[in-house]
């Protein structure tokens, strides 16, 4: 399909990769503002087409030096700063969706919240010592048990198939994260609920901190909290049948007996074994009542306020320690995820609005031969509920997409025409761009400042992995808009450390990112980023936003587009797809 575009105004004169003449055609220019106006409504004046603001907190971090800042988003807060030199009282400035204006920061491994333009002051934090070695009444055994429904153990196992590789988030649905840690917080204790296990390792669970900040966790900095060789913590009704002799009542579980033995003489009732496999996901077929609730003895973890910490687990195979893995995935021999944090929605309407918020492991390394999870981390070896859901921050940093519509007077305003993602935390030099889809057909480039990145490479052959999508005459195919499909490598672009993606008065809009593309007789039309009240052909999303089919209507794909574009307040349009016409992300 053959795409025309439109060229946007310039005021001034820009640095371009090519020597080609850039082409501004103001009547088409306006004729695309017109239609645009027409489709979508009037354009609030103060609209400028991103979900990102810049904004600041002022922080003194003591005697530390690094400090983080994380970004309310949905049931957690994300990486958005990393000052590793900070001393004084300082200003510190990033990234973070307009709706957002809630905050953690962190320094010396301590977390306090804070909103847009306050203040955080660390001088009377120790650095050392957040636990105290006397334990007693930080980490407290249950008297009783507490009651789970099958249904909402199984609403949390069901997000995490068997053999599946469950770290993505498309797998596993609802606020997941799989790199992160916990701040404490004076007003709620946390209890942990083993709940269910799909796996033969014995398990150790626990709490790590790292009070001298030095990012190695040692053994002094881990506590454990529970272990599934001892006691009876968990329990489930079973009805068993023995000869003549009947049995019902609640059991014991313990997690390495899964088949039935064949033959039946063999059976012995010792109170501690759960037959039937557990690989179906919680489909059973043995003697368990599970009209009856889950039984499990929970433990309450009660920190000092602010302290950051995570979750581990030991893994044990017939008595051998196979590894210790942490809920942040940087905190890893690996670096790769073993654990998932995740709230779902259960349909008993349990705590927090209806959501059960769980966490859950996978119990072996990713460099045995024989390990079946060793390309798919399922991390469903070791499930448990955390209730209350703790304040959680997210080690990844947050990510933004940039969707392009190239069309010139009027088109298909599907906006998946050049998509592609830029990572960036405040306080490094660098982003990382992804190249994600091309519904175009004409070669293209991403620029920044004017340079196209990646050693000047096509956006169609940055995708299709050096020359694979190779043009046909002058045309490529589109890439990702009809299905979903491989993303480009990522590049780094060094970009200085006043780098903003939300507008600025130096940098403008979007980080300074435009699209280049050339045309069959060698001119250069550039889409770029738009200023306040325009008709965009650029816009700035989440960074996991799905975008259009092709030629599907943003408004039709998202219905409260066209209200974001009268309205800039109402930004969280992006939460509300239509989801049959858009495109998994493959970012």
């Amino acid at each position: 399909m053959r795409k025309f575009y439109l060229i946007p105004m310039a005021l001034g004169a820009l640095t371009l990769a090519s020597c080609s003449d850039t082409i501004y055609d103001e009547p088409v220019q306006e004729e695309y503002s017109k239609d645009f106006i027409n489709q979508f409504g009037t354009i609030d004046p103060n609209q400028d087409w991103n979900v990102a603001e810049v904004k600041s907190v002022t922080v003194n971090p003591g005697s530390a030096s690094e400090v983080k800042i994380y970004a309310k988003n949905g049931a957690v807060y994300k990486l958005v700063g990393h000052y590793k030199d900070v001393s004084g009282e300082q200003t510190l400035k990033f990234d973070a969706m307009k709706t957002c204006d809630e905050f953690v920061v962190v320094a010396g491994g301590k977390g306090q919240v804070v909103n847009n333009g306050g203040s955080v002051n660390f001088t009377s934090v120790a650095t050392r010592s957040y636990i105290a070695d006397e334990v007693e009444g930080v980490f407290v055994k249950d008297e009783g048990y507490t009651e789970f429904t099958w249904d909402e153990v199984k609403s949390f196992a069901s997000r995490l198939p068997e053999k599946e590789n469950n770290s993505s988030p498309d797998n596993t649905g609802v606020s997941n994260v799989t790199n992160f840690k916990v701040i404490s917080q004076a007003s709620r204790t946390i209890k942990v609920y083993p709940v269910f296990w799909n796996a033969d390792n014995n398990h150790t669970l626990g709490v790590y901190w790292d009070a001298d900040g030095n990012g190695t966790i040692e053994e002094d900095e881990r506590h454990e909290i529970y272990s599934d060789k001892k006691g009876d913590d968990v329990q489930v009704y079973v009805k068993r049948t023995y000869n003549n002799y009947s049995y019902e009542g609640y059991e014991s579980v313990t997690w390495n007996q899964f088949e039935e033995p064949s033959d039946a003489s063999k059976r012995t009732q010792t109170g501690t074994s759960w037959w039937g496999p557990v690989y179906e996901n919680l489909t059973y077929t043995g003697e368990i009542d599970k009209t009856r609730p889950i039984l499990s003895r929970g433990f309450t973890v009660t920190i000092p306020d602010g302290v950051m910490y995570g979750f581990y687990i030991e893994s044990y195979e017939n008595g051998r320690l196979k590894g210790i893995f942490y809920s942040a995935a940087d905190d890893n021999d690996n670096g790769k995820p073993q654990s998932v944090f995740l709230r779902t929605k259960v349909d008993d309407g349990s705590t927090e609005g209806g959501f059960r918020t769980f966490l859950g492991f996978e119990d072996l390394t990713y460099t045995s031969e024989n390990n079946p999870d060793a390309e798919e981390p399922d991390l469903n070896d070791f499930m448990l509920i955390l209730d209350p859901s703790p304040l959680v921050v997210n080690e990844d940093a947050e990510s933004w997409t940039i969707a392009c519509e190239d069309l010139g007077a009027t088109g298909d305003y599907d906006f998946n025409d050049i998509v592609f993602s830029v990572n960036h935390v405040a306080g490094s030099n660098k982003v990382t761009v992804t190249p994600l889809a091309a519904g175009g057909t004409l070669p293209t480039y991403i620029t920044w400042n004017g340079t196209r990145i990646n050693e000047g490479k096509e956006l169609h052959e940055w995708i299709g992995t050096d020359g694979a999508t190779a043009p046909s005459g002058f045309q490529y195919p589109m890439l990702n808009t009809e299905k979903t499909g491989e993303k480009g490598n990522a590049c780094e672009v060094n970009v200085g450390t006043d780098f903003f993606i939300g507008i600025t008065p130096d940098a403008g809009n979007m980080g300074g990112f435009s699209v280049e593309v050339v045309a069959e007789d060698g001119t250069i039309r550039e889409v770029e980023s738009p200023g306040r009240g325009e008709a965009p052909q650029m816009i700035c999303v989440t960074g996991d936003w799905k975008w259009p089919y092709e030629k599907m209507n943003i408004n039709e794909a998202y219905p409260e587009f066209g209200q974001w574009g009268q309205n800039y307040q109402t930004s969280e349009w992006y939460n509300y797809p239509n989801k049959e016409k858009v495109l998994g992300n493959s970012n």
